[in-house]
């Protein structure tokens, strides 16, 4: 179940009432997760987790500091009975995670690189609302996923095959808040499959072929997981008629997950501003210059 803009909104509120910093905001990301494990066809485990984490960003001029906090869900006292609970406890906890960004900020060195957080624009504060969250995604249950893994393992062992991975679902609600009237809140579910099915090579060696396949959605109903484990049943036949051939320069052709966790890797370690500055990444002193083939 969700906490809701309303409950977290009263949160931050109290977040940006308490901070001495000039400048103050407050992120905050929930999470309610559970993962089904399965392995040589069989299911070996059941995870549930949930979390409550608050990140405070403390301005003062140019100089800034951060600190966190966890708070399960649980035991936090968010969300009873419809009421939100800023129970004594967690004020407490929210006082010392912003005391502690206030204190960090006020002996680290100052960015000359930071101007403001961002404000209103033109009076009001608009953000494009997306559409990600299915609240049946969020109501699955360990029976649920055991019979979708049961489906896998029914394909894997008529193929002869062994099938590995895991299967999930839930839910996250992620609040961006600052002292300058920014409040933004955006609830996502997802389901998840991640499956790999190994060959059964019995002289042992640990070349056996295997395949991968991946879905995600949005909509747990709509997982083509029957779809994915034959796509990874099938890469998994074609690696038992693998010949050896000589080095060289070879076309290669990547699936989308390949591709997505490249340019994953990309964005993290080459895109962002902090990594521009502090000279770490490939686009680091190259403005105004070509640093891409024509391929891409």
């Amino acid at each position: 179940m969700l906490i809701g803009q309303k409950f977290l909104k009263q949160l931050t509120d109290h977040v940006l009432k308490i901070s001495q910093a000039k400048e103050t905001e407050v992120l905050v990301f929930v999470a309610d997760s559970s993962l089904t494990r399965f392995a040589n066809n069989q299911i070996h485990q059941n995870v549930a987790s949930e979390n409550l984490l608050v990140q405070v960003r403390a301005i003062i001029d140019k100089k800034q500091g951060v600190a966190r906090v966890n708070l399960p869900l649980s035991a936090s006292g968010f969300f009873k009975s419809g009421q939100s609970l800023l129970t004594s406890d967690i004020k407490n906890k929210l006082q010392g995670v912003t005391n502690k960004a206030y204190e960090i900020a006020k002996i680290s060195p100052p960015d000359r690189h930071f101007s403001h957080l961002p404000g209103f624009a033109e009076g009001k504060f608009v953000y494009p609302k997306i559409s990600s969250y299915n609240e049946k995604t969020t109501l699955v249950t360990p029976d649920q996923k055991a019979k979708e893994v049961e489906k896998i393992i029914k394909i894997a062992r008529s193929k002869k095959v062994n099938a590995f991975g895991s299967l999930s679902v839930g839910s996250e609600e992620v609040v961006v808040a600052n002292s300058h009237g920014v409040f933004a809140y955006h609830p996502l579910s997802q389901g998840y499959l991640n499956i790999r099915i190994m060959g059964q090579n019995s002289s042992g060696r640990s070349d056996s072929p295997s395949g991968y396949a991946g879905e995600t959605n949005i909509d747990f109903s709509k997982l083509a997981i029957e779809q994915a484990t034959k796509r990874a049943v099938n890469k998994t036949i074609l690696g038992e008629k693998q010949i050896a051939i000589e080095p060289g320069n070879y076309e290669v052709v990547l699936e989308e997950p390949a591709v997505a966790e490249m340019m994953t890797y990309m964005s993290y370690l080459g895109f962002g501003a902090r990594s521009y500055h502090e000279e770490r990444s490939f686009m680091s002193s190259q403005l105004g210059k070509k640093v891409m083939g024509e391929n891409v």
